[in-house]
């Protein structure tokens, strides 16, 4: 699958299926700090969602102010 790490204008190419929660692990990312995007069907992943390996995901960081 293609990941693409927007905040940090990288992409990857990383094999499946496996599940949101394994690739940010891989990925060294908390599941707190991004969002996951399905590129193809624009739809915000949970981290229990079983990748296929085809898909096209995007990692946006979080930001939040107070």
């Amino acid at each position: 699958m293609k990941v693409i790490v927007k905040h940090e204008k990288k992409e990857f190419e990383m094999h499946g299926p496996k599940t949101v929660m394994e690739l940010l692990k891989e990925l060294n990312f908390k599941i707190e700090e991004v969002l996951v995007i399905d590129r193809n069907s624009g739809k915000l992943l949970p981290y229990w969602e079983k990748l296929s390996g085809t898909e096209t995901i995007e990692i946006r960081k979080v930001i939040s102010g107070g």
